[in-house]
């Protein structure tokens, strides 16, 4: 929370990590997608600016906020993206 994140060629905030699946789960498990697991769990991504991200012209699955994976009862609010061009849409999942 309360960062200014700028001038950077990729996403500007990323949390998460996974595709992984398997039935001896020991992390957060996501009932709705069965033995989906995932560490990343209960943040708050909240009053950040993410300028000038997504600049670099070579990648574009990243995000101003960018998540990978179940983000179990984790909040995404109050964020301001501003001017990241090579992006599919401010927040992506």
């Amino acid at each position: 929370s309360h960062n200014i994140v700028s001038e950077v060629p990729y996403t500007g905030i990323s949390v998460g990590w996974g595709w992984t699946s398997h039935p001896h789960c020991t992390t957060v498990k996501n009932e709705q997608f069965k033995h989906t697991c995932s560490q990343a769990g209960h943040n708050s991504i909240s009053r950040n600016v993410v300028m000038n991200a997504m600049n670099n012209g070579e990648m574009a699955d990243g995000a101003g906020i960018y998540t990978n994976g179940p983000q179990l009862h984790s909040h995404i609010s109050h964020n301001c993206i501003s001017n990241c061009t090579d992006m599919t849409s401010p927040i992506e999942n």
